[in-house]
């Protein structure tokens, strides 16, 4: 039998493998442009019927390739609404883009700020970029409970107008004195650019999410692939390590919540502290 030996890492390959068993790089001898043959398989569109509807490790063939990784691999790894997702791979891959809008991390960022754009990342496994997502996330939890707590001017606000109602002197007249003060000012002024940085990032999100992820699975397919020269193995292995984590997602909204009181009970402490 005539072997295509692969051009990336020197795998002998039957004839019937348009892509490398061991790396899943396109064998050259089977040349053609994959963008295209995609494009005519899903002629509908990028979220038509799959191209390629064989069981997972049935074969190791495929009608399209993201960056040298042939389909099947990616719907293996990706999961839950894969050809969608690959769609768009595709969309990024041809366009040569890095934008290509995905509208979880934004729904989700719009909602609860940083929080859910990580709620996101790490969904997705992505967990460096959902770390990042939290620390932005505590790092603001963080400044709004200095500024209130140490230089009692979100608080300081509050407790005049508790007073207000507790003394029985509220006045139109007072309470716009007191909302038009300098720590009012400041409250609001800060509380208003938290929420745009969230909506910042809640838009960068969507707009950079689906590029962030590609990146995420293809480094993580051409990672793994050494480690099985079989293709039926190498499928389901890729599934096991890729698809989706609701616990990842959870365990990191729990550590986010978690530090957030801790700083929280540290920062108070510290003000008592130096109030004496």
């Amino acid at each position: 039998m005539d072997y295509n030996i692969c051009p990336e890492c020197k795998t002998p390959n039957e004839p019937e493998y348009e892509y490398c068993k061991n790396c899943g790089a396109p064998i050259a001898a089977h040349g053609g442009n994959q963008n295209a043959r995609y494009n005519a398989a899903y002629s509908g569109g990028y979220y038509g019927t799959a191209p390629n509807t064989q069981a997972y490790g049935s074969s190791p063939q495929s009608s399209v390739s993201v960056d040298g990784v042939p389909e099947n691999q990616l719907a293996a790894y990706i999961g839950k609404n894969s050809y969608k997702i690959i769609g768009k791979f595709i969309k990024i891959q041809q366009t040569g883009s890095k934008v290509a809008w995905c509208w979880p991390p934004f729904v989700w960022g719009f909602f609860l700020g940083p929080v859910g754009v990580m709620i996101w990342f790490l969904y997705r496994k992505m967990y460096k970029n959902g770390c990042i997502a939290g620390g932005i996330e505590i790092a603001l939890s963080t400044i709004t409970t200095v500024i209130n707590k140490i230089f009692n001017i979100g608080g300081g606000v509050a407790e005049k107008l508790d007073k207000m109602l507790e003394n029985n002197s509220f006045s139109f007249s007072e309470l716009q004195k007191t909302v038009s003060s300098k720590e009012a000012v400041i409250s609001v002024s800060y509380s208003s650019l938290v929420r745009v940085v969230g909506l910042a990032i809640a838009i960068l999100a969507g707009i950079f999410g689906m590029y962030l992820y590609k990146s995420h699975v293809i480094r993580s397919i051409k990672k793994f692939t050494p480690l099985s020269n079989e293709p039926g193995y190498l499928t389901y292995g890729l599934a096991s390590v890729g698809g989706t984590s609701a616990g990842a997602a959870i365990l990191g909204l729990i550590s986010v919540t978690v530090a957030n009181s801790i700083i929280t009970n540290a920062v108070e402490l510290i003000a008592k502290l130096i109030r004496g």
